[in-house]
C-alpha cells in the first residue's frame, strides 16, 4: 500500500469512516454491518484510535525518514515489508 493511501486509511479510521477487521482476539469485539465489505469473519471490525494514531506516527516518521534520505522522492515510496513484535510481559 503507497504511504498516502495508508496515511488516509488511518485517518479515515479516526474518523469512524473506515473500520479494521479483527480476526485475532475477537471475544470481546461486536459485530458491525461495516465487517461485510472488509469480508471480516463473524463481521467483527473495530476502529482503536491509541493505535491508529501510535501507527500514523509511525508512518509520519517514516516517511521524514524517507525524504532525507531519498532526496523528497515519496510519491513512489511504497510498503514492502513492516514487522512488529508484541512486548513481552
Amino acid at each position: 500500500m503507497a504511504l498516502s493511501k495508508a496515511k488516509k486509511y488511518l485517518e479515515n479510521v479516526l474518523v469512524y469512516k473506515e473500520a479494521i477487521p479483527f480476526t485475532k482476539y475477537t471475544g470481546g469485539i461486536g459485530r458491525h454491518a461495516v465487517g461485510k465489505q472488509y469480508k471480516a469473519p463473524g463481521d467483527k471490525v473495530g476502529w482503536p484510535q491509541k493505535a491508529t494514531k501510535t501507527f500514523l506516527d509511525l508512518l509520519t516518521n517514516v516517511e521524514s525518514n524517507a525524504e532525507v534520505i531519498f532526496y523528497f522522492r515519496t510519491i513512489y515510496f511504497v510498503f514492502i515489508f513492516l514487522i512488529m513484535h508484541r512486548p513481552r510481559i
